[in-house]
């Protein structure tokens, strides 16, 4: 949107303001991937949906302890060598719901043992 000459001036006016504008892009995304570290080690939630097993008090996200039993549950058969599968048809068996519907492979993939790492229950 800038008024640039079509000269050798305008060619370094060019150039310096692109890279103004890719500074400002850069300095802008290290500023909120900070300020969304502190966010989550001050325990606040950022937004998306809960892991199973968690809930929101306020702002914190805190432990659930109706649904951490079942995801403490599913660590242990997975830990000891159960499949998705197996994990799966054992709750089924146990009449453990996940939103009043049986698991599913992805359901206790995505929410529960790639979770692990970050939520640590």
């Amino acid at each position: 949107m800038e008024n640039i000459p079509y000269s050798p001036e305008g060619i370094i006016l060019e150039s310096l303001l692109e890279g103004m504008n890719q500074y400002y892009s850069a300095e802008l995304a290290q500023k909120v991937s900070r300020g969304m570290r502190e966010t989550r080690l001050k325990g606040y939630f950022q937004g998306g949906p809960l892991p199973y097993g968690y809930k929101l008090n306020g702002r914190k996200v805190v432990i659930d302890e109706t649904t951490a039993e079942i995801v403490r549950l599913i660590y242990e058969q997975y830990s000891l060598g159960k499949t998705v599968k197996e994990i799966i048809s054992n709750l089924t068996a146990t009449n453990i719901l996940y939103k009043n519907k049986p698991f599913v492979a992805n359901t206790v993939i995505r929410n529960v043992k790639k979770r692990k790492i970050l939520w640590n229950i």
